[in-house]
């Protein structure tokens, strides 16, 4: 939960607030709710940008938490890095190399590396052979490759599963 936060805070320690936290501590950037549906269910969010021009959210918070607290956040922006200098775009490698303790979560069609410890879970981008070896070995993480990048990083807040 160490994560570098947009403008001032870290990102961690916007868990557990309600939604209209998001809105009055970053009046600036811009931001859009939505739905993501995961498996099969509602599952409110709020995408943030940082820029007017971007066409990708930074930032997409769930509000999954009690009456739709914040309990998740996804990071997508490079931008963000923990304590160690991971971020999106960081390759498996350098995430084995920074941590000794590496779990692999499996869930939503997403294969995470997941550090309970500090509420992380790291997205990596997998290509379909890595999948099936993952699949066959019962997610032995020594099938990852090492030039896997991560697609983006999970705070988890307490409440909340793996990914």
């Amino acid at each position: 939960r160490d994560l570098h936060s947009f403008p001032t805070r870290r990102s961690s320690d916007l868990l557990g607030m309600p939604e209209s936290q998001i809105y009055r501590l970053y009046p600036h950037l811009l931001k859009r709710k939505v739905d993501l549906q995961l498996e099969g269910d509602p599952t409110p969010a709020v995408e943030i940008y940082l820029t007017p021009h971007s066409h990708h959210p930074a930032l997409t918070v769930r509000l999954t938490g009690p009456r739709n607290s914040i309990d998740e956040i996804e990071i997508h922006d490079h931008r963000f890095q923990d304590h160690a200098g991971i971020h999106v775009g960081s390759t498996f490698g350098q995430l084995r190399r920074a941590y000794s303790k590496l779990e692999l979560a499996v869930g939503e069609g997403q294969y995470c590396i997941f550090r309970e410890d500090a509420g992380l879970s790291f997205c990596l981008d997998l290509d379909s052979q890595t999948e099936t070896a993952l699949g066959e070995t019962n997610g032995d993480v020594s099938k990852i490759p090492d030039s896997a990048p991560v697609k983006y990083i999970l705070v988890i807040g307490k409440r909340s599963g793996h990914i």
